[in-house]
């Protein structure tokens, strides 16, 4: 799994003033990312879902973020450390999956 603070992380580097910006991926960059992880080739329809996956989940970081925003009495734009906290609150309530260390049996 792709580690998700390390894609924050990225974003930042290429927002560097911290600007949440709307940025898109070329189709090319999105097949080869994902064939890096998985290690095969992948076909269109395979980019096309993973893209929808991508979309949805940054959603949820960005709605949470968002109410992270609130709560701490702030205003858009979002920052950084309101995505960070985001992440954080999903992870801890589960609905991000822990990327470190799993272990795979086939029983």
């Amino acid at each position: 799994m792709v580690d998700v603070e390390a894609v924050i992380v990225m974003g930042e580097e290429k927002a560097p003033t911290g600007d949440v910006e709307q940025q898109r991926m070329k189709e090319a960059e999105e097949k080869e990312l994902i064939q890096s992880i998985t290690g095969c080739s992948v076909s269109q329809n395979v980019v096309i879902a993973m893209s929808g996956i991508a979309k949805v989940f940054v959603g949820e970081v960005v709605e949470e973020a968002l109410d992270v925003c609130e709560k701490w009495g702030e205003s858009p734009p979002l920052q950084p450390r309101h995505m960070r906290e985001a992440l954080r609150r999903l992870k801890s309530r589960g609905q991000i999956p822990d990327s470190k260390y799993k272990k795979i049996s086939f029983n």
